[in-house]
């Protein structure tokens, strides 16, 4: 696409260098803020303009009386009264996922929608961003392209790749600041998010912010620092109800109103973009990342740190990014994250070749089983056809999980935005385990709490100190098996297994039938050269595995001596037996 470059000086909107978004733009307009979507609403035509959730359009109606909001509640009958009103120029603001209300209500006013109203696409970015979780963001997409008039805009542009912008020849009109506009940023490389979240609290007097896209993680944070009544959670209705309901925390709230603000304030991703956060002062901002806990509390530097921060308009104090790294991570360019995706489609290709000719429908039914599993499968429309938000959406993800393998990767980004001066800090806490244990107490899965509780039971150094011991009883409080596993199995062997409670207490049995005083009890009672009956043995083994608390989960059988003994069938006094030739352990 073309671009075209347009300056606007300290202090300007939209509204002073240009006088309406003009049709087929992508408005890359920089600095968020400066005005776009009310130079869409003051314009004098009739408006749709999809914005990306709820907040944003109770701030604008706040603003703007003769602006319809149209969201969940909001019925096809309160647009078309709208619609009938004697407003000379209707401007409707809507979600993307109560975008088909509008459509409706058209349809049944006869109204030519796409030839009488400007479509306007706000925060255009998150089309990319949120697909992945949020399918019906581009419900619009196909109507957006056939209105006569129409355009996107956001301050974190990403690279689009459906080719149908190029097909209407789609222009991208870049607003570049003409001054310097960058934000000072301290960048906290941890080895223990948890602790020096613990660390930094302690310094806070006023009124503070804190982003972070996890209420598990953001309820366990102001649970474990005992800050329940000084903190608000700013969240999606479903959080809200999570946290009164689930966790019987009270100051949730879908909307943001300053008056309930405390002074430990937490934003998920909902209150990243495009709503304002108007206060009468510049607070200290922190973004809380913690890759164990939940890859999405990553941050891309490019869009969600640049938005969070442009939602102070009244500008902000200091601002923190507080951040671990995970060595496991893989590193992708763009480049390669497009070679993945295509060597994903060929595969996919390649059995959906086999499944459009399978001859049975055993073969057809295996093929469209095996398609089903491939992940190419998630970026295509349920027609078939390429969903290209969702393919930009991968790469987008794959590249931003690049730089969070290591810390000089994520330095790196914010050294290359001009919306950033970073700073950098670090801090290594001797053993990282404060976090990861409130996090084994979570709701997290049982596999990965057991991941975390490996992984803090492999870094205490032998032999335990008194903090150690207390660790260990912790643990064994929380999950006996893995502590028992640790200690009898071994790492690599409990890796081995995958975690698997089956497999893992098979182990411990066959382990502990093992043992050197097992095996020390068993050569006492069993000599080589000798006969003995099934019926003996079964008898001594389960006197020794009682008397050492040895409780195996199958049945006591005789031919649990070739446990401890090379030995060939035999007959004693005509019962089925064993005869021992020589000792195995």
């Amino acid at each position: 696409m073309k671009t075209e470059t347009l300056l606007i000086e300290k202090g300007q909107y939209l509204s002073d260098i240009l006088a309406e978004i003009p049709t087929n733009t992508i408005v890359s307009k920089t600095i968020p803020g400066c005005g776009a979507t009310t130079l869409e609403i003051e314009t004098k035509r009739n408006s749709i303009i999809i914005v990306p959730n709820v907040p944003v359009i109770h701030s604008k109606c706040s603003k703007y009386p003769n602006l319809l909001g149209v969201y969940e509640g909001v019925t096809v009958q309160d647009i078309i009264d709208y619609l009938r009103t004697d407003i000379p120029f209707k401007k409707l603001i809507t979600t993307p996922e109560s975008y088909p209300k509008i459509k409706m209500a058209m349809e049944k006013l006869r109204l030519d929608m796409f030839a009488n109203f400007f479509c306007l696409m706000d925060e255009c970015h998150l089309l990319i961003k949120d697909i992945d979780y949020r399918s019906d963001i581009i419900l619009p997409i196909d109507d957006f392209f056939s209105f006569r008039g129409k355009a996107l805009v956001t301050a974190t542009l990403l690279e689009f790749t459906d080719p149908r912008f190029n097909e209407n020849n789609f222009r991208i009109l870049s607003v570049e600041p003409n001054y310097k506009y960058g934000h000072d940023i301290v960048l906290i490389h941890v080895n223990d998010v948890f602790s020096e979240l613990e660390f930094e609290f302690k310094g806070i007097k006023k009124n503070t912010f804190f982003f972070l896209n996890s209420i598990d993680l953001i309820f366990s944070i102001v649970n474990q620092l005992g800050i329940a009544k000084d903190s608000s959670i700013f969240c999606s209705s479903k959080s809200r109800v999570k946290l009164i309901g689930e966790y019987n925390f009270k100051h949730a709230y879908t909307v943001w109103n300053p008056n309930n603000a405390r002074k430990f304030n937490f934003f998920t991703a909902r209150f990243y973009n495009a709503f304002d956060l108007e206060l009468d002062c510049k607070p200290d901002v922190f973004l809380i990342t913690d890759v164990y806990k939940a890859e999405y509390t990553m941050f891309d530097v490019n869009t969600d740190t640049v938005q969070i921060v442009g939602r102070f308009r009244n500008g902000v104090n200091n601002i923190f990014h507080i951040y671990n790294t995970c060595k496991d991570f893989d590193y992708l360019t763009r480049q390669q994250a497009e070679r993945e995706i295509y060597a994903h489609q060929k595969a996919y290709e390649v059995i959906k070749s086999y499944y459009d000719n399978a001859t049975t429908i055993e073969e057809r039914r295996a093929y469209g089983q095996a398609l089903e599993s491939l992940p190419y499968g998630k970026l295509l429309l349920p027609d078939g056809r390429k969903n290209f938000f969702a393919i930009d959406n991968r790469i987008n993800e794959l590249t931003v999980k690049s730089l969070y393998k290591e810390d000089e990767f994520l330095d790196e980004e914010y050294r290359r935005s001009p919306h950033f001066y970073p700073f950098f800090d670090g801090q290594y806490y001797p053993l990282a385990i404060r976090s990861k244990l409130v996090l084994i107490k979570t709701k997290e899965t049982i596999k990965e709490k057991r991941k975390l509780s490996l992984e803090i039971l492999s870094s205490l150094e032998k032999p335990y100190n008194e903090n150690d011991h207390d660790l260990l009883t912790e643990i064994r409080k929380i999950d006996p098996l893995i502590v028992e596993a640790f200690e009898k199995l071994g790492v690599e062997k409990i890796e081995e297994l995958k975690f698997s409670e089956k497999k893992m207490k098979e182990a411990l049995i066959l382990a502990s039938r093992k043992s050197n005083k097992t095996i020390q009890m068993v050569k006492n009672s069993f000599k080589t050269g000798y006969k003995y009956s099934n019926e003996a043995i079964v008898k001594e083994l389960t006197r020794i595995y009682a008397e050492l608390g040895i409780h195996p989960d199958k049945i006591i059988k005789g031919s649990m001596i070739l446990d401890y003994f090379k030995a060939s069938p035999t007959k004693v006094k005509g019962d089925r037996g064993y005869y021992l030739i020589d000792e195995k352990v």
